[in-house]
């Protein structure tokens, strides 16, 4: 099972909630380009993040942060806004983390563990 929020700050609230849960105490944070249907040249820029719980009651499922940041142009000045949105949103993740014990790591958990 995920669950998926696009809200930076629901994701958080989330993360905080559930804090004892969470599998290793890892959270996996990336940055993911995705190509429009129609214009596969200027892909969609999305901070992703993942984490498992581990509820002994529940089977393990995955809490799914994708967050749009916006379109990569190949334009700096364009460009340079969406890339910033994308990297205050990682940071405002790390330091969450940060403050819970909670490690980030790279990447996205696709699956709870079994």
């Amino acid at each position: 099972m995920i669950i998926r929020f696009n809200s930076v700050d629901e994701f958080l609230e989330e993360l905080k909630k559930d804090r004892d849960d969470i599998l290793d105490s890892i959270l996996r944070v990336t940055q993911s380009r995705k190509d429009w249907l129609d214009s596969p040249s200027f892909p969609r820029l999305s901070v992703v993040g993942t984490f498992a719980l581990d509820m002994p009651r529940v089977h393990p499922f995955v809490v799914r942060l994708d967050c749009y940041c916006g379109q990569i142009w190949g334009v700096e000045m364009k460009d340079a806004a969406v890339l910033a949105k994308a990297r205050d949103v990682q940071e405002k993740i790390e330091i969450i983390c940060q403050e819970l014990g909670i490690e980030v790591r790279g990447g996205v958990l696709e699956e709870a563990m079994s």
